[in-house]
């Protein structure tokens, strides 16, 4: 097998595992745990919940259709900065929303080495 192949094999696996937790966590936006509601009360977040999930939602699916993943990628690049404002505003760890950044860009760049 090709180097360029096995990469693109790569891309493509860690792109179905991102997008798999992105739909998870946009679903979660759609139908909110009782935790997440009471943990979110003060924020003014709270009600834009339903449209970040929207956001998500068609940003992972740009995402992951080939004609489109460029658009994807910069609007989940735009999302997850966007995580990483909140949740330093919130003094919360960035951890999280940075790594999957990080893994939306690999993705990005072994799925299209262009």
């Amino acid at each position: 097998m090709p180097t360029q192949k096995i990469l693109s094999i790569i891309g493509w696996v860690l792109s179905g595992l991102l997008g798999a937790a992105l739909v998870m966590t946009a679903g979660m936006k759609f139908f909110p745990p009782e935790e997440m509601v009471k943990q979110m009360k003060d924020s003014p977040l709270l009600g834009w919940i339903l449209i970040i999930g929207i956001g998500e939602l068609v940003s992972t699916i740009l995402f992951l259709i080939p004609r489109t993943s460029v658009l994807g990628t910069l609007l989940l690049s735009s999302y997850f900065g966007g995580a990483i404002v909140a949740s330093m505003m919130q003094r919360e760890s960035i951890l999280v929303p940075a790594i999957f950044l990080v893994l939306i860009w690999t993705a990005a760049l072994l799925r299209l080495p262009e």
